[in-house]
């Protein structure tokens, strides 16, 4: 459970992406726990304090090709908080008062000031600065795409869209619910895409679509 904060702001973009996050500690960094399980990617929405052993790790994981994408400095600490002369992943982020991509051995270092931070608030006012961007990253550089993607009218992602899938044996159900801010600012018009063809059934209108890896619904509040 996390309540406010960068890493709230994190969660809810991930939302908006429809890719479902694993929060990792600092004992599971330092334990290699990023490529033993072969992640692909690793956000850091606010991580200033860090150990050694962890940077060290996280260096690792992205020169052997991994993706990791920051906000608000990380490494600029200690784990006891003491600020470091030389943040402790200043060759991933060298630059860090502007957007900035660093390629580093077989991977990428992406730093994206504000970009993570202050999302919840943007979302709130239908403000989807930032989602993009690590979308676009997560997608060319890690593989890391939604298994479904809900777009509207002129093909543009859905940002305002909570969008669960549950999966039971053949079966594919997908929810979907609007966040009520974007009520009479954005279209109902919404276009689904799945993974490969189904039989698809709307369970509201106790309906059944057809068979195709796309259908279009109006989705109100």
């Amino acid at each position: 459970v996390v309540a406010g904060g960068a890493h709230e702001d994190c969660l809810i973009m991930m939302n908006s992406l429809r890719i479902r996050p694993t929060y990792l500690s600092d004992e599971d960094i330092a334990a290699g726990v990023l490529e033993k399980e072969e992640y692909k990617a690793l956000i850091l929405p606010y991580n200033k304090g860090m150990k050694e052993v962890e940077a060290e790790f996280i260096r690792r994981f992205v020169r052997n090709g991994g993706l990791v994408i920051a906000d608000n400095e990380p490494g600029i600490c200690s784990e006891h908080g003491r600020v470091l002369r030389t943040p402790r992943l200043h060759d991933l982020f060298p630059v860090t008062d502007r957007k900035n991509i660093v390629r580093y051995g077989k991977g990428i270092a992406a730093y994206l000031p504000g970009e993570i931070n202050g999302y919840h608030a943007r979302v709130e006012s239908c403000n989807y600065t930032g989602s993009d961007s690590v979308a676009t990253l997560l997608r060319e550089y890690a593989g890391v795409e939604p298994l479904i993607e809900a777009t509207d009218s002129r093909g543009m992602a859905r940002r305002d869209t909570l969008l669960r899938i549950f999966k039971k044996g053949t079966a594919l159900y997908v929810g979907m619910l609007r966040n009520m801010a974007s009520k009479d600012r954005e279209e109902d018009a919404t276009k689904i895409k799945l993974p490969c063809k189904y039989h698809i059934f709307d369970a509201k209108e106790q309906r059944y679509i057809g068979f195709s890896d796309t259908f279009d619904v109006v989705l109100d509040h």
